[in-house]
């Protein structure tokens, strides 16, 4: 296994030296669903897909209902879903109000055992016949 990267050249214009640079980026060519998280997760246990599905939209359920009362919800080696907010900074107390919260989110941190195995799972450069990002002529 390993994370896929292209390269590309893109316009910095920020930091000491901004101009044209190069950099890596991530090269993610697709994604899977819930249907194929359910099928892959049903052939390796006992249980069926049906089950498997509902189980992954009661824990989608779950977790947003937690977060939505500020709760975080923390899922063994997966990590830990937090709910966020961002808000403007204001000079006098009384001008905290809701109207100064401008957006509401969760956030997800990785646990250690996953963090491991992204970071053990390398990186590699696509092959440059695959779709996407173009590397730079």
């Amino acid at each position: 296994m390993s994370v896929l990267y292209s390269r590309v050249k893109r316009t910095v214009t920020t930091g000491r030296n901004p101009g044209q640079k190069y950099l890596a980026v991530l090269f993610a060519p697709s994604s899977i669903d819930e249907n194929q998280i359910a099928e892959e997760i049903a052939s390796a246990t006992s249980l069926a897909k049906g089950d498997v599905k509902n189980a992954l939209t009661s824990l989608c359920e779950v977790i947003m209902r937690y977060n939505a009362n500020s709760v975080k919800v923390k899922l063994g080696s997966l990590g830990t879903f937090s709910p966020s907010i961002k808000a403007q900074a204001k000079a006098t107390l009384d001008d905290v109000t809701d109207d100064t919260i401008t957006r509401i989110t969760t956030k997800f941190r990785p646990n250690v055992v996953f963090s491991k195995r992204m970071k053990s799972a390398g990186v590699r450069l696509r092959q440059k016949d695959n779709k996407g990002y173009q590397d730079p002529e």
